[in-house]
């Protein structure tokens, strides 16, 4: 699998822009446990941690979702070249936030009740790998989050996909690769790929990122109890 040479390497520099100081600190010490890790750079605010990066880069900026979605509304500021790999901790699971920062320039998400050495170090890896992370026990609760909401918030017509599709659909908000979906569904890399095209063009989706914001807007993540993979 193809790795983005822009956070790999034998070392990492990562920039922490996160408001409240103990999460901070926190974020930063587990951070330094990682053996890769050159330096950690620490601002109080996500912007802050940004914009100095657009000076001098690091590979991986991490946010808290839920404090810059409070304090601006939008999960990054506009870039006027290739943005930096962002990082977002989620304290409390919003399906609008997500859905917002998965449009944005946010490449992954971890709980920041399971943020520990071992979860950073796997999302690092996925994320070098082209991979979108999502801890499972986020998914779960961004799809708990989804079947308790009203049918009327939906908002645009139906988009009719067959069960294999339906499946395929929720193993890319899970963040897997052609190559997870096809040993998931037990099919061959090449049909795990031809039906990602297929939910894609469904979704009218140019990408898989655009795909799980729209399915996590419009609630297409909820598989009925007679359904199966």
């Amino acid at each position: 699998m193809h790795e983005d040479r822009s956070i790999t390497g034998d070392t990492l520099e990562i920039t922490v822009g996160i408001g409240n100081e103990i999460k901070r600190y926190g974020v930063e010490q587990i951070a330094k446990q990682l053996s890769y890790v050159k330096r950690v750079r620490c601002y109080d605010t996500a912007d802050a941690a940004m914009r100095d990066n657009s000076e001098q880069p690091t590979g991986l900026i991490i946010v808290s979702l839920d404090e810059v979605m409070s304090t601006t509304g939008n999960p990054a500021p506009p870039y006027r070249s290739k943005p930096p790999k962002v990082l977002s901790l989620v304290d409390t699971p919003n399906v609008e936030h997500i859905a917002h920062a998965f449009e944005s320039y946010n490449d992954g998400f971890l709980s920041l009740q399971g943020f520990t050495v071992e979860t950073l170090h796997s999302a690092i890896t996925r994320i070098r790998c082209g991979e979108i992370p999502i801890p499972a026990n986020l998914t779960r609760a961004l799809l708990t989050d989804v079947r308790t909401r009203s049918p009327n918030q939906k908002q645009s017509a139906p988009v009719h996909l067959t069960q294999r599709e339906n499946a395929a659909l929720h193993l890319l908000v899970d963040g897997m690769s052609n190559k997870q979906i096809a040993n998931r569904l037990s099919i061959s890399e090449h049909g795990a790929k031809r039906l990602v095209a297929n939910v894609l063009a469904k979704l009218n989706a140019p990408n898989r990122t655009t795909a799980v914001a729209k399915a996590l807007r419009e609630q297409l993540c909820v598989l009925k109890d007679t359904e199966q993979f």
